[in-house]
């Protein structure tokens, strides 16, 4: 069985009464067998309320009723002061499964969202990033090879994805992961370097998501020229792998 790990971040200062309400929307919608969380929070110290409560579904895990089912997945606490990206790249190098989904705190899925994902990116070879379109960016129909017959996806009219990324354990380290020099384009230089690869980025079709805090990212025009410096350095380079 192929397994997942979900990687989120959360900040001390969040509403503990959303973060409840993501969470346990998020516990109700996969297969417990297969999915491991790692969660970090961004904080000096476990003392704040959302801190305790994240503490507890390590030892307790209320949303499992099955002791069964209890014993096969676990929740991997971090705490640190961190930088949003800085934080999903402590999660990479923590996860132990086949895939790795980076998901935004604030993201409602469908139920078995995970299985879709798992079955386009197995069934197309060159799948690279993959995510769930939320409707906050244009995009259009396209056709990939699935081995013996074309599979219909969804393309970003670039190729960054928004939402969730979903990816396997070994693409992120073989590439590496983000590049957190580059504030406000850790996400388009990521996947950049997806594509660059030879790799396809694309929404897997059938599924859906909300996501009630989305808004763009501030891009100032110093780490705008970082980026496509880095770009071009990649370019000329040949080489679009950086460290994780």
């Amino acid at each position: 069985m192929k397994t997942i790990g979900i990687c989120i971040s959360l900040d001390e200062n969040d509403d503990i009464n959303k973060v409840k309400l993501f969470l346990e929307s998020l516990f109700k919608s996969v297969n417990y067998g297969m999915i491991n969380y790692y969660i970090h929070l961004n904080s000096v110290g476990s003392y704040r309320e959302l801190a305790k409560y994240l503490e507890q579904l390590t030892v307790t895990s209320p949303f499992v009723n099955d002791d069964n089912e209890r014993d096969r997945h676990f929740i991997d606490l971090q705490f640190s002061d961190s930088s949003l990206y800085e934080s999903y790249n402590k999660l990479i190098k923590l996860v132990k499964e086949d895939y790795i989904c980076i998901l935004p705190k604030g993201l409602y899925l469908n139920n078995n969202w995970h299985l879709n994902l798992l079955n386009y990116y197995t069934e197309i070879p060159t799948s690279g990033i993959i995510s769930i379109n939320c409707g906050v960016e244009k995009t259009y129909y396209s056709a990939v090879l699935s081995y013996d017959k074309m599979k219909t996806i969804l393309m970003p009219t670039n190729y960054i994805l928004s939402g969730l990324l979903f990816m396997k354990k070994s693409l992120v380290h073989f590439m590496g992961g983000f590049d957190c020099s580059l504030i406000g384009y850790e996400r388009e230089e990521i996947c950049y370097r997806s594509r660059a690869n030879g790799y396809v980025n694309y929404y897997a079709l059938k599924d859906n998501c909300i996501d009630t805090i989305y808004k763009h990212e501030t891009k100032d025009s110093i780490s705008k020229q970082m980026y496509e410096e880095s770009v071009k350095s990649m370019n000329k380079n040949k080489i679009f792998k950086k460290q994780l």
